[in-house]
């Protein structure tokens, strides 16, 4: 606070306020006046006082007219046909412990290299597999030998009959009713 300067006050100029204002701001039990009401006073226009449609009442609606639902019709089901995977080498010895994802069902093959699977005839059968799964024992060898860096096999075709696929994961080749197949291999960057 500045003492060089005297205190001043700041008051509102005289008459600022009107009367009415001015008396209603010292407390006093004041009307306000009719012109005064009359300028804030919500303003209905025509369009104000016009009816809108009539409210829904829920539960009211009339009746929808029945829709015809044909009978269900009796679809005969097929069979299951099996389809068995046969998983080996270079040196055709059995993987044994090997993974196949096939239709959304993990399966592991046994000591044999195999693993079967049933799918409806007629059904497209969706099977992979991956880079490093199972166990094998070279020729010669006395003990089993990870797989590891095998070529990842895709693949889908329908089922008619049942069948056996021959699986080579390491050259990437699978045989399916006499035709053999290659899977590309696919060199990542990383």
């Amino acid at each position: 606070m500045s003492t060089v300067f005297p205190r001043e006050e700041i008051k509102p100029p005289k008459n600022a306020y009107p009367s009415w204002l001015a008396a209603q701001l010292r407390g006093e039990n004041v009307a306000v006046p009719e012109h005064v009401l009359e300028e804030y006073r919500v303003k209905i226009e025509p369009y104000m006082r016009q009816l809108g449609p009539p409210p829904k009442i829920l539960g009211a609606e009339p009746i929808p007219a029945a829709k015809f639902v044909p009978p269900p019709t009796v679809v005969q089901q097929l069979a299951k046909v099996p389809v068995k995977f046969n998983v080996l080498n270079v040196s055709d010895r059995a993987i044994f412990g090997f993974g196949i994802r096939a239709n959304d069902v993990d399966l592991i093959t046994d000591e044999k290299g195999e693993v079967q699977i049933e799918v409806f005839q007629g059904h497209d059968l969706s099977w992979s597999t991956g880079r490093e799964s199972g166990w094998t024992i070279p020729s010669g060898a006395k003990r089993r030998m990870r797989m590891t860096g095998m070529v990842p096999i895709a693949h889908n075709f329908p089922v008619n009959k049942p069948t056996t696929i021959y699986v080579y994961p390491e050259s990437g080749e699978f045989r399916i009713n006499r035709k053999t197949y290659i899977q590309p291999i696919i060199y990542t960057t990383s």
